[in-house]
């Protein structure tokens, strides 16, 4: 994205903080980040390997019950469980997709809903691997389809981030699509929705930045992570931020933490 955007919303909104005493966005290069955001003052925290089981890990989801993550395999259409230190956690839950690419926890049901990009299939599964159902989204499939999906709290459904062009799709419970927003980047390789239910987070891969949109897909802050292959974001119950590259064709991934200053 270009750099003058972000020095006009940095500008923009000093200008505003001074006229009504508000804190002014926190910019650093093409970084704009207003102070109530959730990703204000994060810092590159731990970076640790994936355990070695899982291979091209894709997308996570916090699981608040056990304090671990869920991510997906995309190379053999599995669901792993990992603590925060990157561990696997549990043995891994077949699920025979054929491109396993997001993984969202429903808070009401505990269940986890996991995205095939190949089929545009959302698949519904316990915590114990027994599935509950499957069932279609009107999206397109193949490399460019569905790299994402997380729980929408503010409507009790779920949104899934589409690679390119990218875009951000809300579907209700049964997958039918209620509205979609265009993203003004390259490539996402995930989404991840902010505990208010207003805004969400969207990996931008070929920025290597995470980006904070509204539902109309408007900019709002750019956060730069500079890491490579960021295919997916979740935050914890402390609005710490995790993230998961999968760095290639049978590579082991990275896991990483991004933390406030003088937190852990």
């Amino acid at each position: 994205m270009p750099g003058s955007r972000f020095a006009s919303l940095f500008i923009a909104a000093a200008l505003a903080a001074s006229a009504t005493g508000c804190a002014v966005l926190d910019a650093v290069g093409n970084d704009a980040i207003d102070a109530g955001s959730v990703l204000h003052g994060l810092q590159s925290g731990v970076e640790r390997p994936i355990g070695d089981a899982i291979v091209e890990p894709s997308d996570l989801a916090f699981d608040p019950e056990t304090g671990t993550l869920w991510t997906v395999s995309d190379a053999d259409g599995s669901l792993h469980r990992i603590a925060p230190d990157g561990a696997v956690a549990g043995s891994a839950i077949p699920l025979g997709g054929k491109d396993l690419e997001g993984v969202a926890l429903d808070p009401k049901s505990g269940h986890l809903f996991v995205a095939d990009e190949a089929t545009a299939e959302i698949i519904e599964v316990k915590r114990t691997g027994e599935i509950v159902r499957r069932f279609k989204v009107d999206v397109r499939t193949g490399n460019s389809g569905v790299e994402g999906i997380a729980y929408d709290a503010a409507k009790d459904g779920f949104v899934l981030a589409i690679e390119k062009p990218a875009e951000l799709v809300f579907v209700d419970r049964s997958g039918k699509i209620t509205s979609r927003a265009r993203i003004e980047t390259q490539s996402i390789g995930a989404v991840a929705a902010v505990p208010s239910g207003s805004t969400f987070l969207v990996a931008a891969r070929f920025e290597e930045a995470i980006l904070e949109v509204d539902r109309a897909g408007t900019l709002l802050n750019r956060f730069s992570v500079n890491y490579p292959g960021i295919e997916g974001i979740a935050l914890d119950d402390r609005n710490r931020l995790y993230a998961v590259a999968d760095l290639g064709s049978n590579a082991r991934g990275m896991l990483y933490l991004f933390v406030r200053g003088g937190s852990s």
